[in-house]
């Protein structure tokens, strides 16, 4: 058995509350939900460490809003926020709580090309010319 410690933290109500729901659907502890989480990070991050892979280490900073998408996609190499998407997934990392303003601006930057002109050579060709965010469809069909 492992030798556990009892510790004090915070959280927000509103979080543990929907905590308990899911811990209760899965017949389980809001506690051994937490151990779960906590225990994927760390061995995760250090497997990381171990081999010399800082792109979780990037990932990790992206999620706690400590570096912006655009930085996030330069470490990586990346070129779409999709793909930032699903790497953060894959990770298991929750996304930055972003403003609404920066949120929309990251959903539609990889579709809209007039409010959000393609950054490289590659997003061109991947983006049709016709393709245009809510705001831009909106504002045409009110025309």
């Amino acid at each position: 058995m492992t030798d556990t410690v009892n510790f004090t933290g915070s959280v927000d109500r509103d979080l543990l509350k929907r905590a308990k729901v899911i811990a209760a659907q899965s017949d389980t502890s809001v506690n051994a939900l937490f151990n779960a989480e906590l225990r994927h990070l760390v061995e995760t991050y250090e497997a990381a460490q171990a081999c010399g892979n800082q792109n979780f280490v990037t990932l990790l900073d992206f999620s706690l809003g400590r570096i912006v998408d655009l930085i996030a996609l330069a470490r990586l190499g990346l070129v779409s926020e999709e793909d930032l998407f699903l790497l953060m997934a894959q990770a298991h990392l929750p996304m930055p709580r972003l403003s609404e303003r920066a949120t929309r601006a990251i959903a539609y930057r990889s579709t809209c090309n007039r409010c959000f002109p393609p950054r490289t050579a590659s997003m061109t060709r991947r983006r049709s010319s016709a393709a245009s965010c809510l705001s831009c469809a909106q504002a045409k069909a009110s025309r």
